[in-house]
């Protein structure tokens, strides 16, 4: 290596999990992404429902094994959460509002 080049440093993944952190972190998802409502009146609502909450669940579980735990990624996680309840909110409402 020449003397004026500097050694990049390989990069390091630090938002990689142990075992017992992902654990942790997936029985958390569960718990955010749990279906808290019974749906009412149309037949498939139910299903409509853990349809967006189980993509919601498996979007949030990428975004957590795939970014820096920090402010960002909280964010991130926020607007999945908040994606998902308007979507449950349309389905419960049959697209009133």
């Amino acid at each position: 290596m020449d003397e004026n080049q500097t050694q990049v440093p390989e990069p390091t993944r630090s938002h990689q999990m142990s075992t017992g952190e992902r654990i942790t972190q997936n029985k958390k998802l569960d718990r955010v992404f749990a279906v808290r409502r019974s749906p009412e009146g149309h037949t498939n609502q139910g299903r409509y429902i853990r349809n967006v909450r189980q993509m919601g669940q498996e979007f949030a579980q990428v975004v957590i094994e795939n970014t820096p735990a920090c402010a960002d990624q909280s964010a991130a996680l926020r607007c999945i959460r908040e994606a998902v309840n308007w979507a449950e909110d349309a389905i419960h409402l049959e697209g009133l509002v």
